[in-house]
């Protein structure tokens, strides 16, 4: 990988990753507010409904068939997902082709066999008409010797880059210098000139194209072949193991709220929850009061009386070691009341000695 490659592959990472995180802090922040109007009771008439109307008979009958037809259709497309990913697996670490006994699949990444050019009139003169389109996946049949091929048959092989070509072969060099058969190549879109410059040998070559292909399928596998699908893959299955989490999260608290609440209500399955409301009140306490809040707004004021039955705590001033219980303060403002009027009464005394004298 060259530096552009490393930047490009970090910004990735760094943009996947980011993404990631965020949708995962917004969903656990939808989940838990989910289950906090749950646990607050904001949901039960939902709850309620949604529990009479799955035990209807004609409900149940059609939810069976539906989870039967969701649980085909997941696990088809799980199979399919994964097996498209260990395809693209096997490829990136095989030289790109999947090898099913003598026969392989490979994703053809470039349009240069596409389309027939205008200088190349053997296509037309020898009725060429096996040509793919970019991103389809083609089927190659293993060659041993070459001596199997001939002249205008496609093949696949590995270049002296490591780089996987299906091009069609065009003349054939039998004995070159190291006195091997060698085969000059060229991409049906490609013009005349554009051979390829690299010759392949039986060594090189992966297989030869049996007219079997299948459309658009190699887009995936060279999306997850690459380093972008990778991380996106890794990101998604990260994303989707923390949906389902917080969703079961959510699913638990919703049953363990029916149940509580079946356990006092005998819900009508007949008339169903038309006859049911939830009020919402907010209580506010402070210094001593109850203020309440419903959906409308501020609706009264009450005292606390449970609040004014706690006890306080009051330092003396005088030994701060020691606390005087608030239950016992009225006491003590009535001691010192009566040691107010003893003192009155005692300086009363002593002005009335004085005068007697």
């Amino acid at each position: 990988m060259d530096k552009t490659e490393i930047i490009g592959l970090i910004v990735t990472i760094l943009a996947v990753g980011c993404f990631s995180i965020v949708f995962i802090i917004l969903y656990s922040t939808y989940a838990k507010s989910e289950i906090g109007d749950i646990k607050s009771g904001k949901r039960d008439i939902a709850i309620i409904d949604q529990d009479i109307y799955d035990n209807l008979s004609h409900v149940k009958s059609r939810r069976r068939i539906m989870k039967t037809i969701k649980s085909i259709a997941f696990y088809g497309l799980m199979l399919f997902i994964m097996g498209i990913f260990t395809l693209s697996l096997v490829n990136k670490f095989n030289d790109d082709i999947t090898m099913f006994g003598d026969r392989g699949v490979i994703a053809v990444a470039s349009g240069s066999m596409s389309e027939k050019h205008k200088e190349n009139t053997y296509l037309v003169t020898e009725n060429l008409n096996n040509q793919f389109d970019k991103y389809d996946i083609i089927v190659v049949e293993k060659v041993d010797s070459p001596y199997d091929l001939k002249l205008y048959d496609v093949i696949s092989f590995v270049n002296d880059e490591g780089v996987t070509i299906i091009h069609r072969i065009v003349d054939i060099n039998y004995y070159n210098e190291d006195g091997e058969v060698e085969f000059i190549t060229r991409g049906d879109a490609n013009a005349d000139d554009a051979v390829d410059k690299f010759h392949p040998t039986i060594d090189d070559i992966q297989g030869k194209y049996v007219n079997k292909r299948i459309p658009l399928i190699g887009m995936f596998i060279l999306f997850i072949q690459s380093s972008l699908g990778m991380i996106t893959i890794i990101a998604l299955a990260f994303c989707l193991v923390m949906i389902e989490r917080y969703s079961s999260k959510i699913l638990h608290e919703q049953e363990n709220r029916l149940k509580l609440l079946k356990e006092y209500i005998n819900f009508d399955h007949e008339y169903g929850s038309k006859e049911m409301f939830v009020s919402h009140v907010e209580k506010i306490y402070y210094k001593g009061s109850i203020y309440l809040f419903d959906e409308n707004g501020f609706v009264e004021k009450l005292e606390n009386k449970e609040e004014n039955k706690t006890m306080e705590v009051i330092v003396d001033e005088d030994n701060p070691n020691e606390n005087i219980e608030a239950s016992n303060l009225e006491v003590l403002e009535q001691n010192d009341d009566s040691d107010e009027i003893n003192e009155s009464l005692k300086e009363e005394n002593e002005s009335d000695g004085d005068l007697n004298g």
